[in-house]
């Protein structure tokens, strides 16, 4: 895993043609967990819906002999267990730790692990690695934004040197 973390962190950086500029990363890492409490709200309606419209269907294929296929509930599936990866980022991207990131990180590879399985045709799986890789892109371009220590090591960073300043001047 961390080989491909390591790729994908030279191709869409080191390598990448185009950096954002700082004040559009800084933008996307303030309102990260803003944009991710609307995605999983708008997820968790998505998964309501598609379970009516399953059931709904599921009912009139019966009528005609047809069911619901395996790519249905895998899709389903795989789409509730993203939904829940990004619903874990949130406490890390609000406080700017490293493990909302990866959260982030991991949602997107799940994302393009099931458009390559699940793509029927070559102009579905081409937009799909083009989705990936606008959401890659992004996510390593605010990296460097997440750390160990999160926002409060910084705070931690801040109060010790002050401790420090206020030391110097008892002296």
């Amino acid at each position: 895993m961390e080989k491909l973390e390591k790729f994908f962190e030279d191709l869409f950086t080191k390598k990448g043609l185009y950096q954002l500029p700082v004040g559009v990363k800084e933008w996307l890492v303030k309102w990260s967990p803003r944009l991710v409490i609307i995605s999983v709200v708008l997820s968790v309606y998505s998964i309501i819906g598609a379970l009516s419209m399953g059931a709904y269907l599921g009912k009139v294929g019966a009528v005609f002999g047809v069911s619901l296929g395996l790519r249905y509930y895998l899709g389903l599936a795989v789409f509730g267990a993203q939904t829940i990866v990004i619903a874990a980022a949130f406490p890390g991207l609000k406080s700017r730790h490293k493990s909302g990131w990866k959260m982030l990180y991991y949602s997107t590879l799940i994302s393009l692990v099931y458009a390559v399985i699940s793509s029927i045709s070559l102009g579905g799986m081409i937009w799909s690695f083009l989705g990936s890789a606008l959401g890659f892109y992004i996510l390593f371009q605010v990296k460097s934004y997440y750390t160990e220590a999160g926002t409060a090591g910084k705070l931690a960073e801040k109060v010790e040197a002050k401790v420090q300043e206020v030391a110097k001047k008892m002296e």
